[in-house]
């Protein structure tokens, strides 16, 4: 989370390889949200090659399909793990 980043730190953001998001509009977004941060790496990598990269598709794929097809197959996998995070 970007709460346990300490100022100063040193990041690398990496991102699944595809043609909507230009690496210099993440790295400028990320380094909006962890200010005092330096983003030292800002790369996009095959997903296959990169086990993170495959965790977030696999959860964003069980959440897309729970609400746009009404499968809950994967999203029931990992709704024990999920936690949500409410800023007031």
């Amino acid at each position: 989370m970007v709460e346990d980043i300490e100022c100063g730190s040193d990041i690398d953001i990496a991102m699944d390889q595809q043609r909507f998001v230009k690496t210099e509009v993440l790295r400028d977004a990320a380094q909006r949200m962890v200010a005092g941060c330096n983003v030292k790496k800002c790369d996009k990598k095959v997903s296959t090659d990169d086990r993170a990269i495959q965790v977030a598709d696999f959860v964003v794929g069980a959440v897309n399909y729970r609400y746009n097809n009404g499968d809950d197959t994967y999203y029931n996998m990992l709704s024990e793990k999920i936690v949500i995070a409410r800023m007031y």
